[in-house]
């Protein structure tokens, strides 16, 4: 019983992981994808 509860949270725990890891990716491609926008910006002023 306590196996199945620790394995239950664990799972959890896991998802949880997984969850924010891939925000956090999106989070850096979106980042960066302003850096680069920005320097884009710096390069070619718009007129």
């Amino acid at each position: 019983m306590i196996d199945d509860e620790d394995r239950k949270e664990r799972e959890e725990l896991r998802r949880a992981a997984q969850k924010a890891a891939s925000l956090s990716t999106v989070a850096l491609f979106a980042a960066a994808a302003a850096l680069a926008l920005s320097i884009l910006g710096l390069f070619m002023p718009l007129r």
